[in-house]
């Protein structure tokens, strides 16, 4: 099941009802927008108990197509790299052994 951005919007509209909709709306934009701008200037972004948002450059490279087998070439590319916080990552086990 995904989260999407509706969703987290919905709850925080629930949660903090004296504020408006749109404003709520503008806020969450801004800071994706924020998140966005900053890994394309090749910036790393943090987030505290969240994770780290880090651009990585992949290099160019020899690649296979596999339906037919013919060797193509792979043009560089940049990639952005989320790893997960300690905290986030010891709660979602929490969890899960918690189920068991």
């Amino acid at each position: 099941m995904s989260f999407v951005k509706k969703e987290i919007l919905d709850s925080l509209c629930d949660q903090y009802s004296q504020y408006l909709r749109k404003d709520l709306s503008k806020a969450i934009n801004l800071i994706f927008n924020e998140i966005i701008e900053s890994v394309a200037r090749n910036q790393r972004v943090e987030i505290r108990l969240f994770g780290n948002f880090e651009p990585r450059h992949q290099k160019a490279r020899l690649g296979r197509n596999p339906k037919s087998g013919k060797k193509l070439e792979i043009s560089a590319k940049n990639k952005v790299h989320w790893k997960i916080s300690r905290e986030l990552l010891q709660k979602i086990n929490q969890d899960i052994n918690r189920d068991e």
